[in-house]
């Protein structure tokens, strides 16, 4: 097959080895230059390159695109055909020391992507000038490089370190993120490094690349635990003047349409619980309806923690958290546990009415889940019990036996504020008890039932009877309800029914004295030896009878885990965890940093040096400007009057340079 001339049909070409061989040995550059913009394209859609690595290193070229693409090549294959990319040292060699920014750079990434130890001393003496060249474009690859170099075994930690001093000193916010990056993976314990640097990053934090914007969030995040938040010792304390700076800088920050700087800006004020901030960061995070669905769930856990931690700023936005049709079930059960923590009396009426809707027409997982929702607030507001309540009786109808058997979940603790009021439903629970399928369901039944016998003596009884009959296939939570209603029934019936209940108490301890499980058979003899005394008084303090298990699920409260990792996700603490910052556990250690007076470190803001072409004559006075970059930064020079005329002339033999390649 031919190669095609529009690029965009590159990614989806199927073609011979033959042609793009014989593009890359031809003698023109343009030629040569399609031949590599078929082999990234093949790269980038993960197919095997590695052949061509032959013909791609013997390609002399001055064309500058051309060196681009092969460079990414060499770089994307350094870890495949280790061998062969040895012919192309010299080279890479060479090019560290171009003219042009972009080839040296190149060749420093390309350089340091190869584990070889002979070139370790190469490697390391180039990433000592490009830390301090003039080029924001070679200081980044130096930064890239520093990550790089963590691995090889004859890297020196001191060594990195001085190197990245000077990068995280850089006035560049492209070169702020990557080194800040390199920062995280060598030596993320140093926080002290970012005493001098801290309050330029607040400043420079709008400017940084979007992709790094996280990572440097997260470093001044734990900078600002460690040395600026007073309050976790003294909740009294005055906000410290550099962390109100920060935090005003994240704000700054939340008109990002990018869910992971949304995300880390949230993860910002709830780690250091600025309260005060929650209200502007809140709307912003409502943007998860119009995220995919894995980000909209990440955007929905930050809002869960909010919603617990300040409910009352959710009473504009509570319908926001309704659940479509289109929402996935994990999406779906987040904004139901969101719906049980912003609930009050203003729009309570509503949501349990939205939760109703959700009962009958969605799955049955969450109409399950609906249905505890609309427990859980009306446990938590009073005024609320009524509405809930009505709302619940109504769905006892419902075909759904799963439906049905959470709503007697549901109402075994909501009746117990006023049994009275709700007698039909114990009458129902009575009717339906024995039809019930669910362990759960059926034992919250059998314990409504016996609670509240002498609302309902014959029913009651009666229900007891039918339970008596299969009671050899209940599962063990049910029987221990069954032996405890039986007890209790007995011991408050009536004389007209009681000759009835003794008898069917003494079947069922006889049951149990044989039944399979050891609990069970240890319940029975102690009923039996309680029962054959006739000593049944202690019953009327329900000592067998107590509530021992909860109807709706505990209430939600903050994850101890830093918002977003992976240990809170799952729940638990995960291997690789690690917190925001050291020592959390030693209070005393803690304590005398927090005490530590940095003020004044942070006063000491460093200005970096960069390095000018040797051939200039300058030394030892500083300018704040230099032309066309518009970088502030210390310059060795002794001539300031003459600095941006070397400029002007340096780009103007760069650019004749360019136009004599071209000719």
């Amino acid at each position: 097959a031919s190669i095609p001339n529009s690029d965009a049909e590159l990614f989806t070409l199927s073609t011979s080895k033959q042609p793009i061989i014989a593009l890359l040995k031809s003698n023109s550059d343009q030629d040569k230059l399609r031949g590599m913009k078929v082999i990234t394209a093949m790269q980038i859609t993960r197919k095997d390159t590695t052949p061509f690595l032959p013909y791609v290193i013997n390609i002399v070229t001055k064309d500058f695109k051309l060196k681009k693409l092969i460079y990414f090549y060499l770089v994307n294959c350094c870890g495949v055909a280790t061998n062969e990319i040895l012919m192309s040292i010299n080279s890479f060699h060479k090019e560290l020391n171009d003219s042009k920014p972009l080839i040296r750079a190149s060749a420093l990434r390309a350089l340091s992507s190869l584990q070889i130890e002979e070139i370790f001393p190469i490697l390391m003496m180039a990433v000592q000038r490009a830390v301090s060249d003039f080029s924001i474009y070679v200081r980044r690859a130096a930064a890239y490089s520093l990550q790089k170099l963590i691995d090889w075994e004859e890297a020196s930690k001191e060594t990195l370190v001085q190197l990245l001093c000077k990068l995280l000193g850089d006035a560049n916010p492209l070169v702020v993120g990557p080194a800040m990056l390199s920062f995280q993976s060598l030596c993320p314990e140093r926080l002290d490094l970012l005493h001098s640097n801290f309050r330029r990053y607040c400043r420079l934090l709008e400017e940084v690349e979007q992709f790094f914007v996280p990572v440097v969030l997260h470093q001044l995040l734990r900078y600002s635990r460690t040395y600026l938040d007073q309050q976790l010792l003294n909740p009294q304390a005055k906000l410290d003047p550099d962390l109100k700076l920060f935090l005003d800088t994240c704000t700054e920050l939340l008109h990002y349409d990018s869910p992971a700087v949304l995300s880390s800006v949230a993860q910002v004020f709830l780690v250091l619980d600025q309260t005060h901030y929650f209200q502007q960061v809140i709307p912003c995070l409502l943007s998860f309806q119009h995220q995919p669905q894995h980000q909209a769930y990440l955007l929905l856990c930050l809002l869960e923690e909010f919603a617990n931690k300040v409910p009352d700023c959710f009473q504009p936005f509570y319908s926001y958290f309704f659940v479509c049709a289109s929402d996935s079930r994990d999406i779906a059960l987040k904004k139901l546990q969101i719906l049980s923590s912003i609930a009050t009396e203003a729009n309570g009426n509503k949501i349990v009415k939205e939760l109703g809707l959700y009962s009958r027409k969605e799955s049955e997982e969450v109409s399950v889940v609906s249905i505890t929702t609309i427990g859980k607030i009306a446990e938590k507001n009073q005024s609320l019990t009524e509405t809930a309540t009505k709302q619940l009786v109504t769905l006892l109808k419902s075909y759904s036996p799963l439906v049905t058997a959470q709503v007697i979940v549901v109402l075994r603790k909501l009746i117990s504020q006023n049994p009275q009021k709700y007698r039909k439903v114990i009458v129902h629970c009575a009717r339906v008890v024995e039809n019930l399928q669910f362990p759960k369901a059926k034992a919250s039944a059998v314990w409504i039932i016996g609670k509240f016998f002498s609302l309902i003596p014959t029913l009651a009884a009666e229900a007891l009877r039918k339970l008596t009959l299969e009671f050899t296939k209940e599962q063990s939570s049910v029987k221990h309800q069954i032996l405890n209603s039986a007890v209790k029934m007995f011991s408050e019936a009536p004389a007209p029914i009681k000759p009835k209940l003794n008898t069917i108490l003494k079947h069922l301890l006889d049951l149990a004295f044989y039944d399979i499980s050891y609990d069970i058979r240890d319940k029975g003899r102690v009923l039996s030896s309680v029962y054959l005394g006739g000593n049944l008084s202690f019953l009327e303090n329900e000592f067998l009878f107590k509530d021992s298990g909860e109807v709706t699920t505990k209430d939600t409260k903050s994850s101890v885990f830093v918002p977003l990792s992976v240990s809170y996700l799952v729940g638990c603490k995960v291997s690789g965890y690690s917190r925001l910052w050291e020592d959390i556990n030693d209070p005393e250690h803690l304590k005398a940093t927090l005490e530590t007076e940095t003020s004044g470190l942070r006063d000491q803001e460093t200005v970096p040096t960069i390095r000018v072409p040797e051939s200039t004559h300058y030394s030892s006075e500083e300018v704040t400007r230099v032309a066309g970059t518009g970088l502030e930064v210390r310059l060795a020079v002794n001539n300031p009057e003459d600095l941006e005329a070397f400029f002007e002339a340096s780009e103007e033999s760069e650019y004749e340079s360019e136009e004599s390649e071209e000719n």
